[in-house]
């Protein structure tokens, strides 16, 4: 909403680190609005490690895309891309909300949303950044994505899974 405090992301290596309880290992809602006119790849918010981690979130081409990485005995259980493809335009505030109620991860932008069945829950995730870079991988370095570049705005964690309507 109009009046709320925004930081500004220069697309050149500025983000925000949040410290690893902030987004917990249970249930979770994420919400943001974030505003952006860079058609780059971008990361948006990551919850992780420093290699692996467990909720990944990117502008890809576009669209509003996901991964998670599940934390195994060895720590190196692959990424694995979620199906998420939902538009996230630039030249406006997109509203984004990610709950999770140990059953479902669902995703919503704007007005469009995808659910997921899911069960699965980080092992051990590090700390939790948003529009920060990722570290070389593979899996990354496929996407070429850049630090974000635009507005954050309306910035909330709460610790159970709530759904908008």
């Amino acid at each position: 909403p109009e009046g709320n405090r925004e930081l500004h992301f220069d697309g050149r290596e500025n983000y925000v680190i949040f410290p690893m309880e902030a987004l917990p290992t249970g249930a979770f809602t994420l919400e943001f609005e974030a505003w952006t006119d860079s058609a780059a790849n971008q990361a948006l918010f990551r919850h992780g490690a420093l290699r692996l981690s467990s909720l990944d979130t990117f502008v890809v081409d576009g669209k509003l895309q996901a991964a998670y990485a599940e934390m195994g005995v060895n720590f190196f259980n692959p990424v694995e891309e979620l199906p998420v493809n939902l538009d996230f335009p630039t030249g406006r505030w997109n509203r984004v909300q990610i709950s999770y109620d140990l059953q479902e991860l669902r995703f919503k932008v704007n007005e469009q949303e995808c659910r997921i069945p899911f069960h699965k829950r980080p092992g051990k995730p590090g700390a939790a950044t948003f529009g920060g870079q990722y570290a070389s991988d593979p899996f990354w370095e496929q996407y070429k994505l850049s630090y974000f570049q635009g507005k954050l705005r309306s910035f909330r964690i709460t610790h159970n899974a709530k759904y908008e309507e």
